[in-house]
């Protein structure tokens, strides 16, 4: 009913190999069709950003209106005298329809004076702004004038509101927290194996700014990336590796079978592989948060 869940069903699919089935409803309802899409190691070499887009498909998203939502203080846009309702309308004689055209615009034209024709309470006004000068991660220039979009509204046809009592809700939570605990081990076997990249694994950095991401977003956003970090740390602290709880519970088991204690040497030697096997994964991971 959701991309979200169509998300969360194509999780399971990432470094596969065969076809995806995928079944399509026309708007009206009238028509479903069945398509089969023929997968090779999906997305399995490649830091995983978009799984709808990986299967070439493109997300309808309404248009974004060329309408100033707000201005960054002291930024180009604000020494222009644009503010916050304005409407776009030129930009140095280029039509702006939809706010894509303006951003696309700047972006080409960093450091270059741009004439900018907008409206204001229905009347049209006219003023020159000067991009800012930044880089992208391969050093690459672009413009930015420190303005962002009044959010699009969706269709009432394209919402889904999902209500639960308190003992479905409880339900649906443990539901979603074995899904996920589940994706987490497939995951970690499909990194073992070689058909996921090591280009998935995050630390701190990917941490905070998907936190940073998630609160901005709202309560419940914040909420749910929080319950989502827990679980995948409850899932990791159980692998069989000594130096963690999981390598714990597998020395206590091996006790049990024996009837006596490991030797402590070779309890010494589980606990210096994990904390170097630990140590080597978190450089990565490290790694990674830079890289990206």
């Amino acid at each position: 009913p959701t991309w979200e869940s169509a998300h969360l069903q194509l999780l399971d699919r990432i470094g596969d190999s065969g076809e995806v089935t995928l079944a399509a409803q026309s708007s009206d309802g009238s028509i479903t069709e069945t398509f089969f899409i023929p997968i090779d190691n999906w997305l399995g070499d490649t830091k995983i950003v978009d799984l709808i887009g990986g299967l070439g498909i493109t997300l309808y998203r309404p248009s974004l209106l060329s309408v100033v939502a707000g201005v960054a203080a002291r930024g180009p846009a604000t020494q222009a005298g644009l503010q916050l309702g304005d409407k776009l309308i030129r930009a140095n004689g280029m039509n702006v329809k939809q706010w894509d055209d303006w951003v696309q615009y700047v972006r080409a034209h960093p450091g270059q004076t741009t004439r900018v024709d907008y409206e204001r309470d229905g009347v049209r006004h006219v003023t020159s702004v000067l991009p800012d000068t930044a880089y992208d991660s391969a050093g690459k220039p672009f413009g930015q004038v420190g303005m962002w979009v009044v959010p699009p509204q969706w269709p009432a046809s394209m919402q889904r509101t999902f209500h639960y009592d308190f003992w479905p809700a409880g339900l649906a939570a443990v539901e979603r927290t074995w899904q996920m605990s589940a994706f987490t081990f497939v995951s970690i076997k499909k990194i073992a194996v070689g058909t996921l990249s090591v280009k998935n694994l995050s630390g701190p950095v990917t941490i905070a700014k998907v936190a940073s991401a998630s609160a901005h977003s709202g309560l419940a956003s914040y909420l749910s990336f929080l319950a989502l970090l827990s679980v995948s740390l409850g899932v990791l602290n159980l692998l069989p590796i000594p130096v963690l709880d999981g390598g714990q519970i597998v020395y206590t088991l091996l006790e049990g079978l024996l009837g006596r204690p490991l030797p402590e040497k070779l309890q010494i030697i589980g606990y210096q592989l994990g904390l170097l096997f630990i140590l080597v994964v978190m450089c990565l991971a490290l790694y990674n948060d830079i890289a990206h």
